[in-house]
């Protein structure tokens, strides 16, 4: 009877103790399935927040360097419209001093023109002048003779008078010379004679 009692009794213990132990294993496994799926969630938010913050900065980078971009295309293009509007001056101020040369020259030659015909008119009328004396005193052809010299200038004047028809010759040489000259210098500068 004592050994089947003491059989009983392991038996029950032996029940006992496996049933405690199931029973803590079960509730140290619901322990942790609780903690693993909190720190699961954890995990994930922190996974979210971090995904959320590389999202935000590759945006903000993203942003900076497209604002860049724009900054640097504005610089160019600032620079080209400063080129442009400076190579426009710079045509603008060689072509108003070329204007104002090609006038200050026009009005030069037209100053030269007038100093030269005012010099051909007082040299014609001179010459006209000298050559209508030659004429009257008959020491050049198309003159009307000595009939207002008496006899006494005639004879004093026939002393030299080849020397005066030399001079008077002469005069006139010079007088179409100077024509000449005249109307070379009008044309060189007016492209005309008159």
């Amino acid at each position: 009877q004592k050994s089947a009692g003491s059989a009983l009794l392991r038996k029950a213990l032996t029940a006992f103790s496996s049933a405690n132990s199931k029973e803590a294993s079960c509730q140290d496994d619901g322990w942790s399935d609780a903690e693993d799926t909190e720190a699961s969630k954890s995990s994930v938010k922190k996974s979210s927040a971090n995904t959320t913050a590389i999202r935000s900065s590759n945006i903000g980078v993203a942003r900076r360097r497209r604002a860049e971009k724009r900054r640097e295309l504005a610089k160019r293009e600032l620079t080209l419209r400063k080129k442009l509007v400076k190579s426009r001056t710079d045509r603008l101020v060689e072509s108003a001093a070329a204007a104002e040369a090609n006038s200050a020259e026009k009005q030069s030659a037209k100053l030269r023109l007038k100093k030269y015909r005012t010099l051909l008119q007082q040299a014609t009328v001179e010459l006209e002048r000298e050559l209508a004396t030659y004429k009257s005193a008959g020491l050049i052809k198309g003159g009307r003779g000595n009939k207002a010299i008496d006899k006494q200038a005639e004879a004093s004047q026939a002393k030299d008078k080849r020397q005066q028809k030399q001079l008077a010759l002469a005069r006139e040489l010079d007088f179409k010379r100077f024509n000449q000259s005249l109307r070379e210098i009008l044309v060189s500068t007016t492209g005309s004679a008159k």
